[in-house]
């Protein structure tokens, strides 16, 4: 990527939206699976469709990780389609919005240790828009105090677990231990 290019995604990331979220599920009370995880659902409003984005917690003793899912609401399930390519950044403005209310309005203080997110693939096997979502991520971990310390595509991975959801590029960052507090912390010193 040449410098202009990440400068631009640079000055574009910093364009976080407030998001109309329109509902919270399971507030207050998470939603905790048989593997001990934690769900929260929140549906936003943009360009008059309804997005939701789910944010999962998996812990495993005392390791955690966050795995991000967002996509259309359509006949009030979340589509696995690919999102409206012409709002991409709006979109991706909107979602990091929401993990931070997310931060804001779940009170748990885990210890993150990686951060798993899927984005969809245009056409077969094209990964464009994964590489603007990765460089917009990562743009906005830096400012939650997030430091990513490797990052691996686990698409095939994914596909061989999880076969029906076969049009995202699923990547998953190793970060420097993190608490949640933490990066609240960091959120609050930025505003």
């Amino acid at each position: 990527m040449k410098f202009e290019e990440w400068k631009k995604l640079n000055e574009i990331g910093d364009r976080i939206k407030k998001p109309n979220i329109l509902k919270r599920f399971n507030w207050p009370f998470d939603s905790k699976g048989n593997d001990g995880s934690k769900t929260f659902f929140y549906d936003i409003e943009m360009e008059k469709n309804v997005y939701r984005v789910v944010i999962q917690i998996f812990t495993n003793g005392d390791k955690s990780s966050i795995k991000i899912d967002f996509g259309r609401i359509v006949e009030g399930n979340l589509s696995m389609d690919m999102t409206n390519s012409g709002i991409m950044l709006e979109l991706m403005s909107n979602l990091v919005g929401t993990i931070k209310e997310w931060l804001q309005d779940y009170k748990g203080n885990e210890t993150i240790y990686s951060i798993i997110v899927g984005a969809k693939m245009e056409h077969g096997l094209d990964f464009r828009r994964a590489k603007i979502y990765d460089a917009y991520l990562k743009n906005n971990f830096k400012k939650m105090g997030i430091q990513v310390r490797e990052e691996f595509d686990i698409t095939d991975e994914w596909r061989k677990e999880f076969p029906e959801d076969n049009q995202s590029k699923m990547t998953n960052y190793r970060l420097e231990p993190i608490s949640l507090d933490t990066m609240r912390k960091a959120i609050s010193n930025r505003i």
